[in-house]
């Protein structure tokens, strides 16, 4: 029987997965090598990696590891926020609460609940 935190987590996995899955699409067909799509990418990939590892104890060098894994992605994240994508798609009457309030909560909202947890666990680990 899974506790409440892994039930939750496993959401959030799902969560984040079913959005990169949508927003990713296009870029699946377009190529992968892009600067913005590169960084998100790699934000994705280290938030996963937070979360799983949240779940467990850790020991030895993987607090380091841990730690490491966390501002990558945080880094990842910030400059994959500031850099403009490379080919910009407006979308025409679309209002900011729906694309940038709405889609961008469902589409980050997996990597900062990942990366907050990350924060609220290094901080126990290391002080």
């Amino acid at each position: 029987m899974l506790t409440e935190i892994e039930w939750w987590g496993g959401l959030i996995f799902v969560w984040a997965a079913a959005f990169y899955r949508i927003a990713y699409s296009d870029i699946i067909k377009n190529g992968w090598l892009a600067r913005d799509c590169i960084s998100m990418h790699l934000a994705y990939l280290c938030s996963a990696a937070v979360l799983a590892l949240y779940f467990y104890p850790l020991s030895g060098v993987m607090p380091t590891v841990y730690l490491v894994l966390l501002i990558v992605g945080l880094v990842a994240f910030a400059l994959s926020i500031v850099w403009e994508p490379d080919d910009i798609e407006t979308a025409e009457g679309s209002s900011f609460v729906v694309d940038v309030i709405i889609g961008g909560g469902a589409l980050f909202g997996p990597m900062i609940i990942a990366f907050i947890l990350g924060a609220v666990k290094s901080y126990g680990m290391f002080f």
